[in-house]
């Protein structure tokens, strides 16, 4: 199988094995067949990203399987995808960022109070096992 040229703005793929990862590509690249990919005409790019991102079950449900799971481009070409008015694919992706941005910082937030508690759990056995705090 040979490669393909993918131009800028395309979203792709994986279609091996695992399924739910996608990305808008940022510039022309080749691909290969381990990888499907999507020209979005009419529609968002970000948008399609992340319609393909929540279709894992479409994907799985479509493919096939010997030693590895794999989505030939008939099942990726035929991914339903509701198409709703460019500006309300916007506002979508909008939402999606800012909910995601959240999410990330939230997280963030509890992996620094996570790892203020080990420290603090490290400092205190410290104090323990040297005396200087008295466990009653």
């Amino acid at each position: 199988t040979r490669s393909r040229i993918l131009p800028k703005g395309s979203v792709a793929a994986n279609c091996v094995g695992s399924f739910g990862f996608a990305m808008v590509t940022h510039f022309d690249c080749i691909i290969n067949q381990q990888i499907q990919a999507f020209l979005p005409f009419g529609i968002d790019a970000v948008f399609l990203k992340y319609v393909v991102e929540i279709s894992k079950d479409y994907f799985q449900k479509n493919a096939t399987q010997t030693t590895i799971m794999y989505v030939n481009r008939e099942a990726f070409e035929n991914l339903p995808v509701l198409l709703p008015p460019s500006s309300e694919q916007k506002n979508i992706v909008k939402f999606i960022n800012e909910k995601t941005f959240q999410m990330q910082r939230t997280v963030s937030k509890v992996e620094t109070e996570i790892e203020l508690m080990r420290e603090y759990r490290t400092a205190l056995v410290s104090e323990v096992v040297t005396g200087k705090v008295k466990v009653v």
